[in-house]
């Protein structure tokens, strides 16, 4: 299935550049650049709705925000976070001089922004573009702690709460690896995954977070595909689907039948280190926000 995302029409030739932040319950919340102006957008393409999201205080004019979409079920609303990006494409040395980056909250059933009470941690140097899943209402980012790259913390924020949780640190077994071990978060069962590709042993690991335990338990190993494939998570059926060598060959790999089923993804919009994948289903799911006014889309 296609979709074509409705975007404003322009006076323009061009095209706008888009970015798809996420899709939840049916629900896509992407965001595109033209004429200069930055717009985001929620859309359910099964209801043929959208909304345009108000302007936040964080206008981010020198880089692209980073932002994300998650839903909280213990307020069933629908919710786009946001940071400000110009912080982390500082160098090192200004950024002791400038405020760590503030989070700002979009509620779909309110209408407006609100800013969360905590800043961004001082130790977090950046967030991995295409990791971060929602689970249970919080959003999961996998996050550089160092200079070198590497990411060594999951950092949790908390739709309902609006406040930074706990960090997640990952199993000892990636963090030991260091820089031979890639990795990348995923959801399995409902529950936060990560799934760890090792360059020296040539296999994928796949770690699952027991919230009961508040510890990792390793619920697969990959080690039919080597450390070349690029992992991007599990579809609703628990499918295995991940890159083949960086190329525009994808597959889904079935654990209990043994199975793996190989694709194409004829066009790239964008580079492949920079593509990112969602779960979508078509639902009547829509929050009819209290400010905002419901637009149709044909």
């Amino acid at each position: 299935m296609k979709l074509e995302l409705p975007i404003d029409p322009q006076h323009e030739k061009k095209k706008p550049m888009i970015n798809v932040f996420g899709s939840v319950n049916g629900l896509i919340c992407f965001s595109y650049l033209k004429n200069h102006g930055y717009f985001i957008r929620i859309w359910n393409p099964s209801l043929s709705a959208s909304l345009t999201l108000p302007r936040s205080s964080l206008s981010d004019q020198t880089h692209h925000p980073y932002v994300w979409f998650g839903f909280d079920p213990k307020t069933d609303d629908y919710k786009v976070v946001k940071v400000s990006s110009s912080f982390f494409f500082l160098k090192p040395a200004d950024r002791e001089t400038q405020p760590h980056p503030q989070v700002e909250v979009y509620s779909m059933r309110k209408g407006s922004w609100e800013s969360a009470s905590q800043r961004i941690p001082s130790h977090i140097k950046m967030f991995f573009y295409r990791d971060d899943v929602c689970v249970d209402g919080r959003i999961h980012w996998l996050c550089v702690t160092d200079l070198e790259g590497n990411p060594r913390t999951i950092v949790t924020f908390d739709l309902g709460a609006m406040t930074l949780g706990d960090e997640i640190p990952l199993p000892d077994s990636v963090i030991d690896c260091g820089r031979w071990c890639m990795s990348d978060l995923g959801v399995l069962g409902g529950k936060l995954c990560v799934m760890s590709r090792c360059v020296k042993h040539y296999e994928c690991n796949v770690w699952v977070r027991d919230d009961h335990t508040d510890s990792w338990v390793k619920h697969h190993l990959f080690s039919q595909f080597n450390a070349r494939i690029t992992p991007y998570g599990f579809t609703s059926h628990n499918e295995f689907l991940f890159q083949l060598d960086h190329s525009p060959r994808f597959a889904l790999y079935d654990p209990v039948a043994a199975k793996t089923k190989t694709f194409k993804i004829k066009t790239m919009t964008r580079p492949l280190d920079r593509l990112k994948i969602f779960n979508y289903v078509d639902s009547l799911a829509w929050i009819p926000p209290a400010a905002t006014q419901l637009s149709s889309v044909s």
